[in-house]
Order: structure tokens, then sequence, then C-alpha cells
């Protein structure tokens, strides 16, 4: 369109016997008219397309929001049989226990707030921290060596520090020790994450690879202890972790099925 353009602009300048100058300046003119022309075409053309993306952008976050919500809506499906089937658990337990008469013994995951250093007179006492497995006996029955058994982290085994007695209807903080293993094979206490798991659990977690798989951390516990009388119990539970939920890490009643 141009090259005819230009053709009849000399056509008519030469029957019409034009002075050049008035050629170069028709030349001009055209020449910015058509370079008018085919910016405006480019510029819609690229608005076309942008329009065009952001459309194709709203109809992808809306199905990523629609699939959002939907595994939101799955996860709290979830979370609510699972609850309610530790509940139905625990009450058909604790029937059990009444009928045979042993402690009715709960663990669960509690950090305890720091306790500042205090001066009694001019002596200083500084607290530790303390444990983060919390055992009730929730029964008119008093138990005898609550001992939580080894149980592996990683390259790291965790186990009671001692037997602890809890008495009926009390609570109590069951201490443990941390067992590193070596390259070697050699086992020795670590203080690094004595009454200090959470570290280790996130270590643990990105170890396994549960972020990738959207599985949370689950690491079986069994706590055994004994009555009055001597007989021996025992009661699973299961340790779940995820760093980025609240409330966790926390402990479930009976062992993780595979």
């Amino acid at each position: 369109m141009s090259c005819a353009a230009f053709t009849f602009l000399g056509i008519y300048a030469a029957a019409a016997n034009k002075p050049n100058e008035w050629i170069v300046r028709g030349s001009i003119i055209l020449g910015i008219c058509f370079f008018a022309v085919a910016a405006y075409g480019v510029w819609r053309d690229e608005y076309r397309k942008g329009q065009d993306a952001a459309i194709e952008y709203e109809t992808s976050l809306a199905g990523i929001r629609r699939d959002y919500d939907l595994a939101c809506a799955q996860r709290e499906t979830a979370t609510t049989a699972l609850k309610d089937l530790t509940a139905e658990f625990q009450t058909e337990r604790n029937i059990l226990n009444r009928e045979i008469g042993r402690p009715e013994i709960s663990l669960r995951f509690a950090e305890p707030d720091a306790r500042e250093p205090v001066w009694e007179g001019s002596t200083r006492i500084s607290y530790g921290p303390e444990s983060e497995f919390v055992a009730r006996n929730g029964s008119d029955r008093d138990a005898f060596g609550v001992f939580i058994t080894p149980y592996q982290i990683g390259k790291f085994t965790i186990q009671s520090r001692r037997f602890a007695d809890l008495p009926r209807n009390t609570e109590a903080r069951i201490d443990y020790i941390v067992y590193e293993t070596d390259t070697d094979g050699q086992s020795c206490i670590s203080g690094d994450y004595r009454h200090h798991l959470r570290p280790l659990l996130d270590v643990v977690f990105d170890e396994t690879r549960c972020n990738e798989s959207s599985r949370f951390l689950a690491i079986n516990l069994q706590l055994i202890y004994k009555d009055s009388t001597g007989r021996r119990f025992s009661s699973a539970f299961t340790l779940s972790h995820h760093p980025l939920m609240d409330g966790y890490p926390r402990i479930f009643v009976g062992p993780e099925q595979n």
C-alpha cells in the first residue's frame, strides 16, 4: 500500500509539474502517516496479546484458587474425621481400662515457657528447659515406672531418662535423654536437642522429603508403665509434625498406620 501511494504521488507531481521541494515534503508526510499506521498496528496486536494473557492468567488463577479451596476442605474433612476417630478410640480405651482396672495414661507434646533465673539471697538459681512430653494419669489408679521406650528420629535415639511415678489424677513432664549415632555406629549423649526437639523434627522433616509429598512426619511412640500390683501395660502414640502447621508437633493416640 505504501509503494502504491508513493507511486501515485510521483505520477501526480509529474502531471501537475510540481517542484522537487513539494515532492520531498509529500514523501515525508506520507512516510510519517504510514509509520503512524504501522506503529498503531503493532501496538494493537501487542495490546490484544496482553489482554489474552491477562484472561488466561485470571482463568489459571481461578483454577488454582478452586483447587486450593478444595484441598483445604478435604483437609478439614480429614482432620475432623481423625479427631472423631481419636475421640472414639479414646472412649473405647477408657471403657476397656475401667473394665480391667488399669491406669489411664495420656501423652501430649507441650513446649514449656522459659523460666528466668531467680535469686534466693545471694544464690542465683537458673532453670534449664523442661521436657516437652507431658504424661497425665486421668484414672483413679496410681501408675508406676512410667517410661518412654527408645525411638529413633533420624540418627538420634530418644528415650526416658528415668522411670517416673504418676499418682492418680496428676500429670508430669517425662524427662528424656538424646543419643546421637555417628558414622561408625557409636552412640554418645547429645545435649543439643534434649528438651529441644522442635529443631530436630524440622530437620528430619526436610531429610525425609515429607514437604515434597505433602505428608506429615510421623513417629511411633510407646509408653510403658505398671500399676500397684506390678501388672505391666503399654500405650501407643504417634508424634506428628509439620513445620508450617499451627499446633504441631502434636501427639495422637495409636500408632501410625503405613
